[in-house]
């Protein structure tokens, strides 16, 4: 897995769902990179989105286990009682 979307899929150990600027704002990088790395997380059947937001899916538990130890390390700047975070 690349280096982005294994943070991609570190941010949601910490949120159940991620607003695409979310995302854009804890990675860092140009929205061209996080667009391109969502879409290949979402082919990869890793990624789905419901509106505005993106969440892991039940095909993302196959890496679970190797990202657990990554749990709580970055952590978001607020996360509300529906589990969606936002960094600032």
């Amino acid at each position: 897995m690349k280096k982005e979307r294994e943070e991609i899929f570190r941010l949601f150990l910490n949120c159940d769902r991620l607003k695409f600027s979310d995302i854009e704002k804890a990675l860092k990088i140009r929205s061209n990179m996080v667009s391109y790395h969502i879409e290949q997380m979402q082919k990869e059947k890793l990624l789905e989105k419901k509106g505005e937001y993106y969440f892991l899916t039940a095909g993302a538990d196959k890496y679970s286990d190797i990202f657990s130890c990554y749990r709580r390390r970055a952590r978001p700047a607020s996360c509300d009682a529906r589990g969606s975070c936002s960094w600032h």
